[in-house]
């Protein structure tokens, strides 16, 4: 059995939640809402780049099969594809948004551990020799010493 290298984690075998230096997350469905949305205005013709805003303040571009439109999520949600479908998602404090087992979920892991999604679902990794646990934009990350 050979070692799955993970940046600076290193696996042998599979992710398997028995073994002292992988755990499972703590996993919750996102809160979710659906967008407003707006269709973009054109701007005159011969506007500087820049100097016309085609989506109202607090809206933001975004293309959807070829057609342009704006879009806004409350406070503390962010428009993405949840499942499938264009939503505006939350995930509590200290968990992440990211793939678990095939779905969008909200994950944690234990402090001193970061998210690694892998085959037949994610795990929570312990950072390998050589590296420390920080936190960084809400999520443990393993940076070089």
């Amino acid at each position: 059995m050979g070692l799955l290298a993970l940046g600076p984690f290193a696996l042998a075998g599979s992710f398997s939640p028995a073994e002292p230096h992988v755990k499972s997350p703590q996993v919750r469905l996102p809160s979710f809402h659906t967008p407003q949305v707006r269709k973009p205005v054109s701007c005159p013709k011969g506007a500087r780049v820049g100097g016309c805003r085609a989506c109202p303040w607090g809206f933001r571009d975004f293309s959807y099969n070829g057609e342009k439109m704006c879009v806004k999520c409350r406070g503390g949600f962010k428009y993405v594809e949840y499942n499938g479908v264009n939503m505006c998602v939350r995930c509590p404090s200290d968990f992440i948004y990211a793939s678990y087992k095939g779905r969008d979920m909200c994950v944690k892991c234990d402090r001193g551990y970061t998210y690694r999604d892998g085959p037949g679902g994610g795990v929570c990794v312990k950072c390998g020799k050589g590296y420390v646990y920080k936190r960084h934009r809400g999520r443990g990350v393993c940076d070089k010493m």
